[in-house]
């Protein structure tokens, strides 16, 4: 036995030796040739790889059992392919490895909120590697013989020219093992960067999950890689490079497919603590986001780095003693992340008591508030209440707080608070929840754990909560759960009354019954149902493993209930528990590539007994053809689709007569190459329907042979195995251009308005669009912000050709505190158009890193290192300021900006029936205008420059809420000084006339508008916007008037808006005069008006 070995051995070193030089990817001492590896022979051996595996001295024998087997390709037999057995499971399974979050948390290694880098670490490691136990080559015939086994079940592998194999589950004395290779599609694709250049020398490692095996290729020069067949089986793929942040793709099952992945360059944040202008060593800087926190301690110099942070928003925190600071910052890929500063200062807590509708504190209720704003980084600070009911959440920065409070037996609270310097102690108050409790049993009685429990209720129940009502498709959700581990359960509703329990388990039939809350020691009794088993196996007879299974009833029981769902295992078997008697259907669901394959079969379950069905997908045929332009070009990067044609299983009917439909054999997508080219696979034998889109792009119906168009969508009828498939597509109708540098090369990663492009030749694509003046503002990394101006003709196309990006010049200046000289940290700074009116002066900018700003250090500089030739306006903003524009010449390279701190506008607003309202703040002279939130009847706006306002409420109107009864505010004008505090209370009216309108000629969705005073139409969109916004404003009411109720006796402007089909945009305007009290209708004259049409986008219809 050990003389063989040492033969074996001999040969496997001598086959892996020409393999190796056949295959190209590596050479034999381990140096990179250039091409990928076929095989996943990587160039530095992982312990996890798989030419670790093949490498690593084989164990002792354990036993004297045999494994007999032949290695079969796609042409048969398979001589000298290398045969290795592990273990059939690794001892620590990558499922189940945890995250390292930085602090405890419950999510898993392979969670896509994890981060790559956690993955890669574990890797590195080599924990969880499997040593081979034996290890052979194949004969002529393909036949193979591992010896030296004992009793129990092992994983077979084998490798030869077409890739690796695997048989899962094989029990040692097996004899007719088959181990098949090449029957999978290779993996493969292309690796960029940032800018949409390809990226060569990236490590691309596959890892198949369940057995912690890991397969490696090397991207070429042009960043392309390319697996050969790799084992069945859910991957992981990592991407990694040296300077590059790593990159993961998750696939199901097979899904083998074109990766084309985007790897942005790994970058460092450096930044300060600071107290006033003196640096702070030793201070405790956090860096995190909701998924994922890091530590680190500044320096002497009170300085700290966090390496390779991803593009994404994160919260940093210091703290030094009782000092603390916090800082949003949003990291954009492409630029240079900013400095951040950290100020310590007093901590900012949040203190707040939980009691009951009677006054007795709650103890134990779970508090949990976030910060809401830009950038939105939600991290939640955490806290329970004591034995007083009292909490202390901390530290916080300022700003406003979405706070959530849940306890049991109680309905949950969510609400905001705003939190600053003389914030007092929140007091919530939790209502009584009506609940229904119980426990959840087996027939025998046994507790059931982990049942769902789901209580549903009806608006308009006016009888019993039946099985007509149960049908319903218009139930309302009150509440969720599963059962604790001794079967009890607890459901929370705002009413009592009549519900519906829904309550479902894996291995139990589902159930439903009709429950009267309040509820008490309810017990709901689960029986078994019927198991349903069998195999999903491929067209070759191979068993399919990771396929989704469901079995969908005909006819449920029990509305409301999940499908019963499983997933095959290694052998391609299912099981599924608890089915209900019945008709049903059995689905299976397999994505391959980017075919989702389906298969459908119906089974009918009697009583108990057991249905054992076995699935076989068809031999799949392929699709292939090329995209073109109308000029011969080919298309790259277009989505193509063949959707089957009059192939559809109806699986359930619903209560609208509409049904579940579920596509079969199942559409298949691909995606072009830069040759045009696409390939489709898996489809069954018969006609389709393709279908292609591309940006900028729509199929051409008259240049298409067969091409047809039905509801908008046009589509080629094309049969599975059509190998020449021409498909011609046409431009569409909008603005198209390519941005490209001075010199003429492409920008491939830019910003067009709020949306990211990345293109290899720059190319740019928007529409279709409305005719009239608009302007594009482009901006990318390294080049000054351009805003290109343009005449649109609807219906037309705009080819705007080569759009250059220019360097620009450095814009170097200081912000400091107007009244104190002092510098200014972590303001905002950007440039933008010069504004058109004093509105756009005025209007509120939020400024963020992620879209080129520059934030202010701690001396109050900044560098904004390309600015454009040509004047601009610089703006300015910082929480605790006045935001401030200025007006830049072409040739200025330097600037210095003086911040106001400004006045504060608070008060508080009394009446409000749901408590949800808006202030606007508006100065009409000045175009200064912000929104501010009422939270808790209070609200509070500072850094308000000097001046005139117009201060109005905006109550949230609910659609259930009766017109008569919602509150009605009158506009204040409020003058506010340089500094300083100015309070303005608003108090809901209860007392005024009535007044009645109506128009001829007004239409169904005409508006109507009451101002105080003599004031003259709206001639600019900002006026339009003041009317809106500050003043009573009322949908049209049945019959085509509007009502106006409690308004003050005076002088008043009427304006009626109307827009429609008949009608070009115009007004009515009418000035009136009101008593105090009582009713008054009018008849207002139908004295139409036209209006501006750069007014209709700014009106706000019903």
């Amino acid at each position: 036995m050990r003389r063989w070995f040492g033969i074996g051995a001999g040969l496997l070193l001598l086959t892996l030796f020409l393999g190796r030089l056949l295959l190209g990817g590596t050479s034999v001492d381990g140096r990179d040739t250039g091409k990928p590896s076929s095989s996943g022979l990587g160039t530095e051996g992982r312990g996890l790889s798989w030419r670790a595996l093949l490498a690593a001295p084989v164990e002792a024998p354990r036993g004297e059992l045999r494994v007999r087997g032949v290695v079969l390709g796609p042409d048969g037999p398979v001589e000298g392919a290398v045969v290795v057995a592990t273990e059939a499971k690794p001892d620590m399974p990558l499922l189940k490895q945890p995250c390292d979050c930085g602090e405890p948390c419950e999510l898993l290694l392979l969670s896509t909120l994890c981060r790559t880098e956690g993955l890669l670490d574990w890797l590195e490691s080599g924990a969880g590697e499997t040593p081979p136990l034996a290890r052979t080559t194949t004969d002529a015939e393909g036949h193979f013989t591992l010896a030296g086994l004992e009793a129990g079940r092992y994983a077979v592998w084998a490798e030869g020219p077409r890739g690796v194999g695997l048989s899962e589950d094989v029990a040692a004395g097996g004899e007719e093992v088959e181990v098949r290779l090449g029957g999978e599609p290779p993996l493969s694709g292309q690796v960029r960067d940032e800018f949409a250049q390809p990226v060569e020398g990236v490590r691309v490692t596959a890892i198949l999950v369940a057995h912690n095996r890991a397969f490696e290729v090397s991207t070429t020069l042009d960043g392309r890689f390319q697996f050969a067949s790799l084992p069945f089986g859910d991957y992981n793929v990592l991407f990694s490079k040296e300077g590059l942040l790593p990159q993961r793709v998750q696939l199901r099952g097979t899904g083998m497919q074109r990766l084309d992945v985007m790897m942005p360059r790994a970058r460092r944040l450096s930044g300060r603590v600071v107290m006033g202008d003196v640096p702070i060593p030793g201070a405790r800087v956090r860096c995190g986001n909701p998924y994922w926190t890091r530590d680190v301690v500044t320096d002497d110099q009170g300085r700290f780095t966090f390496e390779a942070l991803r593009p994404d928003q994160y919260s940093f925190s210091a703290t030094h003693g009782e000092a603390v600071a916090e800082e949003r910052v949003g990291l954009a890929p492409g630029g240079d992340y900013p400095e951040v500063v950290l100020a310590l200062g007093n901590a900012l807590l949040l203190p707040g008591e939980v009691r009951d509708s009677r006054g007795a504190p709650i103890v134990g209720a779970s508090i949990s508030a976030w910060l809401m704003g830009t950038p939105a980084v939600p991290l939640e600070k955490r806290g329970t209440t004591d034995a007083r009911g009292a909490f202390t959440l901390g530290p916080l920065l300022h700003g406003i707080y979405a706070v959530n409070v849940e306890a049991p037996g109680f309905l949950d609270h969510n609400g905001e608070v705003r939190l600053g310097a003389d914030t007092v102690p929140f007091a919530i108050v939790l209502r009584d929840a009506v609940t229904v409790e119980g426990t959840v049993v087996d027939a025998e009685g046994h507790p059931l754990a982990g049942a769902s429990l789901a209580l549903r209720s009806a608006r308009d129940l006016s009888g019993p909560f039946d099985a007509s009502v149960m049908a319903r498709d218009d139930l309302e959700l009150e509440s969720t759960t599963k059962t604790e581990e001794d079967g009890s359960f607890l459901l929370s509703s705002a009413e009592a009354g009549e519900h519906g329990l829904v309550v479902t388990h894996d291995a139990h039939r589902p159930t439903w019954l009709p429950v009267t809350s309040p509820r008490k020691g309810l017990r709901v009794v689960l029986t078994p149902g019927a198991t349903v088993s069998g195999e999903v196996l491929s067209e070759t007879g191979a068993p399919v493993r990771s396929a989704q299974v469901d079995v969908v009833p005909v006819v449920s029981e029990v509305a409301g209930a999940h499908d019963k769902r499983a997933f095959t295992d290694a052998r391609g078997r299912f099981a599924l528990q608890g089915i209900e008697e019945g008709r049903h259907h059995l689905v299976v669901t397999q994505k391959e590539s980017e075919t989702l394959r389906q298969l459908t079969t119906p089974i009918e379950v009697r009583g108990l007994q057991p249905v054992n069905a076995r699935l076989q997908f068809l031999a799949g045929l392929s699709l292939s053809g090329v995209v073109e332009d109308g000029d011969g070009r080919p298309v790259d990067g277009a989505q193509v689709r063949a959707q089957p044609a009059g192939k559809a299983v109806v699986v359930r009917p619903q209560s609208d007569g509409s049904s579940r439909i579920l596509s079969h054999p199942g559409p298949s997508t691909g995606k072009t190459d830069e040759g045009g080219r696409f390939t489709l696979s898996h489809l069954v034998p018969g006609a389709y329907s393709l279908t292609v889109r591309g940006s900028g792009y729509s199929l051409d119906a008259t240049r298409t042979q067969g091409a047809s168009t039905t509801r908008g969508q046009t589509s080629v009828p094309v049969e599975a195995g059509d190998a020449e498939v021409r498909l011609v597509m046409r431009r569409d109708v909008g603005i198209r251009g390519r941005l490209v540098r001075e010199d003429g090369t492409p920008v491939t990663r830019f910003q067009l308005w709020d949306g990211t492009v990345t293109n290899a030749r720059g190319e740019f694509f928007r529409g279709p669009l409305t005719g009239g003046k608009l302007t594009l503002h482009f901006s990318a990394p390294g080049f000054a912000k351009l805003s290109l101006t343009v005449e649109v003709v609807e219906g037309q196309s705009l080819d705007l050709g080569a759009v250059v990006l220019h360097q620009g010049r450095p814009l170097r200046g200081r912000v400091t505190d107007a009244a104190t000289g002092r510098p200014v940290a972590g303001a905002l700074v950007d440039v933008g158009d010069v504004p058109e009116d004093a509105e756009g002066w005025e209007r509120q900018a939020r400024p963020n890193e992620e879209a080129g700003a520059a934030r202010t250090r701690q001396d109050g500089t900044f560098t904004l290192p390309h600015v454009m030739e040509r004047p601009y306006a610089l703006v300015v903003t910082h929480a605790s300021y006045s935001q401030k524009r200025l007006l830049l010449g072409a040739g200025q390279d330097e600037v210095a900006v003086a911040l106001d701190a400004g006045a504060t506008l608070r008060g508080t607003v009394s009446g409000l029936k749901t408590g949800d309202a808006t202030v606007v703040l508006s100065g009409a002279a000045s175009g200064f205008r912000r929104e501010v939130r009422v939270v808790a009847g209070r609200f509070e706006q500072g850094s308000v420059p000097p001046g005139t306002y117009l201060v109005a409420v905006q109550p949230h109107v609910h659609e259930e809420e009766e017109p008569a009864s919602r509150p009605v505010f009158m506009a204040r004008h409020v003058q506010v000084p340089a500094t300083g505090t100015v309070t303005v209370d608003f108090e809901a009216r209860r007392d005024g006339v009535t007044l009645h309108l109506r128009v001829e000629g007004a239409c169904e969705d005409s508006v109507a508008i009451l101002v105080p005073g003599s004031v003259p139409a709206p001639s600019t969109p900002g006026e339009l916007v003041l009317l809106q916004s500050m003043y009573s404003r009322e949908p049209a009411r049945e019959g085509g008037g509007w009502t106006f109720r409690s308004q003050p006796e005076g002088a008043y402007t009427a304006f009626v808006f109307r827009k429609d089909a008949q009608h070009p945009f115009s007004v009515v305007r009418e000035e009136l005069t009101l008593p105090g009290t009582g009713e008054v209708t009018l008849e207002l004259p139908p004295s139409w008006t036209l209006l501006p049409e750069k007014l209709l986008m700014k009106m706000e219809w019903n």
